[in-house]
């Protein structure tokens, strides 16, 4: 989560950076995780 904007998620890669398909698919899997961790807490 942004340390500054409770409830967003940024993902994804950063212009000019090649971290690759499966490692962008990866980071976005993991900030779906944690969205959805924290839109489900009770």
């Amino acid at each position: 989560m942004h340390i500054d904007v409770e409830g967003l998620f940024p993902s994804g890669e950063g212009a000019g950076y090649a971290g690759g398909i499966v490692s962008a698919a990866i980071d976005g899997e993991r900030c779906a995780e944690s969205a959805v961790k924290y839109t489900t807490k009770k």
